[in-house]
C-alpha cells in the first residue's frame, strides 16, 4: 500500500504482518498512525484491491 501526503511518501507491507517497506518524509509518529491505520483496515483495504484489480 502507497500513502502520499505533503510531499511524503510510504510504503507498506500488508502481508503477512503489515509493516513499513519504505518512508520519506514521514515522521516515526505519523508512520505508527499509518501502521495502526492498515492494521485496523486491513480487511477493507485488501477486499478494495482485489475488487478494482481482480
Amino acid at each position: 500500500m502507497h500513502v502520499r501526503a505533503g510531499g511524503s511518501e510510504a510504503k507498506l507491507w500488508l502481508d503477512p504482518q503489515v509493516r513499513v517497506a519504505a518512508s520519506y518524509g514521514f515522521d516515526a509518529g505519523t508512520l505508527r498512525e499509518l501502521v495502526e491505520a492498515a492494521q485496523t483496515n486491513r480487511e477493507l483495504i485488501e477486499r478494495a484491491w482485489h475488487d478494482y484489480f481482480g
